[in-house]
């Protein structure tokens, strides 16, 4: 069976572009996992990808194609592991109160009134 991984390593380890040959191989291509692992391989791919299959990913009919294109257009990269990018949690606001009394002068509104509009999600 033929997991994103093994995409992965042919696009940018192996470059045999052999691996989709029928239709449940391509069932098993999601091109959007493949792009964001590729992606985070190095900072180049990234622009690659960010300004080639992201923009232009309606053009392809097939996803056999669309793996065929990401073979030819990543460059080959030496084995190693890559590295998830998590995204970044919120910060906790240590000066809550401060950002709450100037948002209530800012806007001529009460501190209550500016609590209200944040608990609401309208901020």
């Amino acid at each position: 069976m033929i997991n994103i991984f093994t995409f992965i390593n042919d696009i940018i380890f192996g470059k045999k572009g052999t691996i989709i040959e029928n239709v449940e191989d391509e069932d098993q291509f999601n091109g959007y996992l493949v792009d964001r692992w590729v992606s985070m391989y190095s900072p180049e791919n990234a622009i690659i990808i960010n300004e080639t299959t992201n923009k232009y990913y309606n053009v392809f009919d097939s996803k056999k194609e669309w793996y065929e294109y990401l073979v030819k257009i990543i460059p080959k990269g030496s084995p190693g592991k890559i590295n998830y990018i998590k995204k970044e949690k919120r910060k906790d606001i240590d000066n809550y109160d401060e950002i709450v009394k100037f948002l209530a002068k800012r806007f001529e509104i009460s501190k209550r009134e500016v609590q209200q509009y944040i608990d609401s999600g309208q901020v």
